[in-house]
C-alpha cells in the first residue's frame, strides 16, 4: 500500500511529454503554523483513494478482424493506468489488489447457464471461439476473457469493500471487460458479466444496503442494468446515453425516458436519451441539476456505484460527443456530496485513448480531493437536451416528492424529429478510406487535447484550507493559521472604497484577519515544475505560462525535461469570522486585485450591499423577507427562503436555482458569507459550500459573523475535504417554496441559461 503523498512534492518528469502543471513546490510560510492534526499540506480525503489495476486484464483481446469489436483494446487500460502516473496520481492513492470474483459472487446476477460457457471458452481454439462469439450481440471471446472478466468482478467487489469498511473514503477501478451492457444469461456489447450490478448485490448482501446509486454516464444504455434491476426499488438506476429516437445501438424502445421501472421498480428507473449528437459540458451539467441530483438527493443512497464510460467524452468513435475531460471532475465532485462519500467508480466503455485517459486522470483527481477546473465551452444547454430533461422529469413525476409541484408536461414534437438526425460527413465508400478518416480525426481530437488539457489544469496550490488565529480557529483542526494584516496597511486597503469601516480598532482586527486569508487565495507565486516542449520553440514567449502559441508547435518529436514556472495561488479556500460589513470590503478587494466575476452567495442580513451593475459581481441573498429598497437585477437576486424545521428543504432551492445560476456565470472566486438573522440552519449553509466547491477552480471564501462552534467546523470541514458532509433529513420543498424558484427561474431564465429545464422561448443553445 502507497501512502498518499502530498501535493506540494517536487514533480518527477512525465515520461509521455507533456507538462504536469498539477504537481508544483510549495511550503509554509513564515508567520504561519499548522493547527493541531492538520492535513492542510495535502489533498487526499482523510480516508483516501483507492486504485486497482491489475495488468492482466489487458490479456483480453481479439484474435480475429471485427470492424465492430476492434475498438474494444487492451491499452484503453494501459493507456489510462500510464496517464495517470504521469500525473503523479498513482502514488497518492492507496493501492488495492483485485482479486477473482467466485462463481458464487457472479451468481448473485448471472445465471449458471451464462456462467458455464464463459468458462468452457479458455480452452477453445480460435475457430471455436470465434463461433461462440458470434452467438452474442457485439461481443469477443479469447482463452483470457473468463480471467479477466472474473478479475474485473473482483476489482469491483474489493473497490465496494474497501470503502464500506473504512478503509478508502472513495475509488476507482480500472477494469475490463467492462459489464454494463451485461444480462442475466447473455454478454452484450464488449460485457461478460455486469461488474456494477453484481457489486450492488454484493454490496446490498454482505453491508445490509437498502438504497444503491448507479450512475451511469456511458454514451450507452445499460440495458443488461436496467433489466437486472427494473423492478428493485432498493436501486436506483440513472442513465444517459445516446438515443437518437432508438436509431443507436442498442437500439431499444426501453431505452427511452417513459421506461421507469416495473412494478415495485416503478420510478427507480431514469432513462435520459440524447436525440442527437454533439452533446456539450453544459448539458451534461443540466441533467445532474435537473434530474439526477434532485432525485439522487431525496433517494439518500447508502452508496454510489458509476458505471463509468467515458465514451460520452470529446472524439470518441462511439459517442460523438463533446464534452471535455473536466466535465467529468464536476460530475464526480457532485456524487461525492451523496451517500457520506461512499463512492465506488467502476471503468466501462471510452474509446479514445487520450479523451479517455484525460478523463479518468480529471475524475481520479477530483476523487483525491484536488481543486476542479474551470468548466469550459458556453454554459447553455442544447434544445434537444432541454426537452429529453423536460420529458424525463415528466415521466417521474408521480414518484418523487421533489417534482410533485412542478410544472411538468410531455414534449411529443421533439427538434430532432424534424431534421435528418446525423450531421456527420457521408460514410467512406471502403473500409480502408474509413480507417483513415478515423485516423485523422483521432490525431486532431489529440491535438486538441493536448493545448486543452494545458490550458484548464494549474497547479495544486501548496494549502487547501486557511485561516486566521481567532478565538474559533482552535477548533477548526484541518486548516492552515495565517498571520493577519497589519492595522495600518488595513486602513489604506480598505479607506479607498469603505472609509467608514476604518475607525474602529475591533473592526481593522476584524478586515486584517479576513484580508490576510483572501490575499492568500487571490495572490499567486511563482511555482517550478517540468514541461515538455516541440523541438525548436525552445524561447520566452514559449515558456510563458507553459502554453504553446499554435497548433503547429504541437510536437511530433518532444524534448524532455525542459523545466519552467507558472504561477500558482498560495491557498486553495479559506475561513474567516468577520462582520457582515467584511464581505462588501472582501468583494471590492477582490476586484481591484483585477477579477472579472466574483460570485457572492449571502445568508442573512446584509449591511452593505456593493454596485453590482457593472457585471463584476452577482450577489445570490438568501433572506426570510426581501431587503427594503432593494430590486431583483440580473446581478442581484434575492431568494426569499426560511428553512423547514423538520429537515432540509434547500436542496430544491440550490439545484433548481442557485447552481444553475452560477454555473451560468462562471466565476473567478466565490464568496459565501453567512450574517445575523439568518433563514438556513447549519445543514443548508453546509450544503452550498460542498455543491459549489467546482466553481472557480474550487477558490471559495467563507465569511461567517456568527462563531456558532457547529457551524464553523462544518464548513470547515468541507472546505478542507476532511470528511463528508451531513446534510440532515430530506424535506421536499412546500408548494410556495416551488413557486418561488418557478418565478425567480422565469425571470432569469434568459440571462443564465443554465436554468432552463423545460422548452421555453426558444432561449437554448442551438
Amino acid at each position: 500500500m502507497q501512502a498518499a503523498a502530498r501535493s506540494g512534492a517536487s514533480a518527477a518528469p512525465c515520461e509521455h511529454g507533456r507538462g504536469c502543471p498539477t504537481s508544483s513546490a510549495g511550503g509554509r510560510q513564515e508567520g504561519e503554523r499548522a493547527s493541531g492534526n492538520a492535513i492542510c499540506g495535502g489533498f487526499a480525503m482523510a480516508s483516501g483513494t483507492a486504485l486497482i489495476y491489475d495488468e492482466k486484464m489487458t490479456t483480453h483481446k481479439l484474435l480475429w478482424s471485427d470492424p465492430v469489436c476492434d475498438i474494444e483494446v487492451p491499452e484503453r487500460l494501459s493507456s489510462s493506468y500510464e496517464q495517470l502516473k504521469c500525473y503523479h496520481l498513482v502514488e497518492r492513492c492507496v493501492h488495492v489488489p483485485a482479486r477473482e470474483g467466485s462463481e458464487e459472487e457472479i451468481l448473485l446476477v448471472h445465471s449458471s447457464e451464462h456462467l458455464e460457457v464463459a468458462k468452457s471458452t479458455q480452452t477453445m481454439n480460435e475457430e471455436e471461439l470465434k463461433r461462440v462469439s458470434g452467438n452474442y450481440d457485439a461481443f469477443f471471446f479469447h482463452p483470457n476473457t473468463y480471467h479477466c472478466a472474473r478479475l474485473a468482478v473482483g476489482a469491483a467487489l474489493q473497490l465496494v469493500d474497501a470503502v464500506m469498511s473504512g478503509k478508502v473514503c472513495n475509488g476507482m477501478a480500472l477494469v475490463r471487460p467492462p459489464g454494463h451492457h451485461s444480462q442475466r444469461n447473455a454478454a452484450n456489447g464488449f460485457c461478460l458479466f455486469n461488474n456494477v450490478a453484481i457489486a450492488a448485490e454484493y454490496a446490498k448482501l454482505k453491508y445490509g444496503l437498502q438504497r444503491i446509486l448507479i450512475v451511469d454516464w456511458d454514451v450507452h444504455h445499460g440495458q443488461g442494468t436496467q433489466y437486472i434491476f427494473e423492478e428493485d426499488p432498493s436501486v436506483l438506476y440513472f442513465s444517459w446515453h445516446r438515443y437518437e429516437h432508438q436509431e443507436f445501438w442498442p437500439s431499444l424502445k426501453e431505452s427511452d425516458y417513459d421506461a421507469v421501472g416495473l412494478g415495485k421498480g416503478k420510478g427507480f428507473n431514469i432513462n435520459l436519451p440524447w436525440n442527437k449528437i454533439g452533446m456539450e459540458n453544459s448539458d451534461y451539467l443540466a441533467a445532474f441539476f435537473h434530474v439526477l441530483l434532485p432525485v439522487a438527493f431525496e433517494f439518500d443512497p447508502q452508496l454510489v456505484l458509476v458505471s463509468s464510460g467515458y465514451d460520452s467524452g470529446i472524439g470518441d468513435p462511439e459517442g460523438q460527443m463533446n464534452a471535455t475531460p473536466e466535465v467529468f471532475a464536476h460530475l464526480t465532485q457532485f456524487l461525492k456530496q451523496l451517500a457520506n462519500g461512499k463512492l465506488c467508480i467502476i471503468l466501462e466503455g471510452g474509446y479514445h485513448l487520450k479523451s479517455l485517459s484525460e478523463s479518468v486522470c480529471m475524475t481520479v483527481k477530483t476523487l483525491l480531493g484536488d481543486p476542479i477546473p474551470q468548466i469550459t465551452g458556453e454554459m447553455a444547454p442544447c434544445l434537444s437536451a432541454v426537452e429529453s430533461i423536460q420529458n424525463v422529469r415528466a415521466a417521474h413525476k408521480p414518484y418523487w416528492k421533489w417534482l410533485m409541484y412542478e410544472d411538468t408536461s410531455f414534449l411529443q414534437n421533439l427538434s430532432t424529429k424534424s431534421h435528418s438526425l446525423k450531421t456527420a460527413s457521408p460514410r467512406p465508400s471502403t473500409e480502408h478510406d474509413s480507417k483513415i478518416t478515423n485516423i485523422n480525426e483521432t490525431d486532431e481530437i489529440e491535438k486538441f487535447l493536448e493545448m486543452h488539457m494545458t490550458n484548464v489544469l494549474f497547479p495544486v496550490p501548496p494549502i487547501k484550507t486557511a485561516t486566521t488565529d481567532s478565538k474559533g480557529s482552535a477548533y477548526l483542526l484541518p486548516v492552515h493559521l495565517v498571520k493577519e494584516i497589519d492595522k495600518t496597511e488595513v486602513k489604506v486597503l480598505v479607506s479607498a472604497f469603505y472609509a467608514d469601516l476604518v475607525k474602529e480598532d475591533e473592526t481593522l482586527l476584524s478586515l486584517g484577519s479576513m484580508l490576510a486569508v483572501l490575499d492568500k487565495i487571490l495572490k499567486k507565486e511563482h511555482a517550478f515544475f517540468w514541461c515538455s516542449l516541440p523541438t525548436g520553440t525552445l524561447n520566452v514567449s514559449n515558456l510563458q505560462m507553459n502554453k504553446r502559441t499554435s497548433e503547429d508547435d504541437l510536437p511530433l518529436q518532444k524534448l524532455f525535461l525542459q523545466l519552467s514556472y507558472s504561477t500558482q495561488p498560495q491557498v486553495c479556500n479559506g475561513i474567516t469570522e468577520s462582520p457582515t460589513a467584511a464581505v462588501a470590503v472582501a468583494l471590492r478587494h477582490s476586484i481591484n486585485f483585477g477579477l472579472q466575476r466574483v460570485l457572492c452567495v449571502f445568508v442573512g442580513d446584509m449591511q452593505i450591499v456593493p454596485n453590482t451593475e457593472d457585471g463584476k459581481i452577482l450577489i445570490i441573498h438568501i433572506c426570510e423577507k426581501k431587503q427594503d429598497g432593494k430590486n431583483n437585477s440580473k446581478y442581484y437576486i434575492s431568494l426569499n427562503w426560511k428553512e423547514d424545521a423538520e429537515g432540509n428543504d434547500f436542496f430544491s432551492a440550490v439545484l433548481g436555482f442557485i447552481l444553475p445560476v452560477a454555473y451560468s456565470y462562471q466565476p473567478n472566486l466565490t464568496v459565501i458569507a453567512v450574517g445575523p438573522k439568518r433563514s438556513l440552519g447549519v445543514h443548508g449553509i453546509s450544503l452550498l459550500f460542498a455543491l459549489l466547491q467546482g466553481l472557480a477552480e474550487s477558490r471559495i471564501f467563507a465569511l461567517i459573523e456568527d462563531s456558532e462552534i457547529n457551524l464553523m467546523q462544518s464548513v470547515a470541514k468541507i472546505l478542507a475535504g476532511a470528511s463528508s458532509p451531513h446534510f440532515g433529513v430530506y424535506v421536499p420543498p412546500t408548494q410556495e417554496k416551488v413557486n418561488e424558484i418557478k418565478i425567480l427561474r422565469d425571470q432569469f431564465q434568459k440571462e443564465w441559461k443554465m436554468l432552463q429545464c423545460s422548452v421555453k422561448d426558444g432561449i437554448s443553445r442551438h
